[in-house]
């Protein structure tokens, strides 16, 4: 929970630093609407809208599970040029890859189809800041507003290869 009050407190100082017009909402029904501008999709059971936000080109989408650690996030760009941009940093997100910053190791790349495109699903493993292990999958996908990425994160205990995969094939 603190995690969700820091960030969302983060936003918002950042959007009114920046001035610009930018749309920050915690209602469901306008979480749904602007997920829908990405993807139709089904969550993982227990995960419910958390806040989007909506900045220049981008949008984001966050859902939040049942676990404290866990999060979906959409990001969505306008700006087909930043589909290039995105590809080259996962692209140099190989296996063994490790930040320490981040304090995250790739475990694996591998290949699915989401949307009906093949992609490259990154899955890494790492520690968060309660010292917590959890588990992340990150891909790229063509949104239906522009280029899109998928951040889903679980706990290390809660993971479930058939939950993610799920998640991947939902994606309309």
């Amino acid at each position: 929970m603190k995690i969700k009050t820091f960030t969302i407190s983060l936003l918002t100082f950042l959007l009114a630093a920046c001035g610009s017009h930018a749309s920050l909402n915690t209602q469901d029904e306008k979480i749904w609407q602007a997920a829908e501008t990405i993807s139709v999709f089904q969550p993982p059971a227990g995960f419910e809208p958390e806040v989007t936000v909506e900045f220049k080109d981008y949008t984001l989408i966050s859902f939040s599970g049942n676990s404290p650690q866990s999060h979906l996030y959409l990001i969505q760009s306008q700006n087909e040029q930043d589909e290039t941009r995105l590809s080259g940093v996962l692209n140099d997100l190989l296996p063994g890859a490790s930040d320490f910053k981040q304090r995250t190791t790739v475990l694996e790349n591998r290949p699915v189809i989401i949307r009906g495109a093949q992609s490259t699903l990154i899955i890494s493993e790492g520690t968060n800041g309660d010292q917590l292990r959890y588990r992340q999958a990150m891909v790229q996908f063509a949104g239906n507003g522009g280029p899109a990425l998928l951040v889903y994160s679980e706990p290390l205990s809660r993971w479930n290869e058939e939950t993610l995969n799920a998640l991947l094939a939902s994606f309309e």
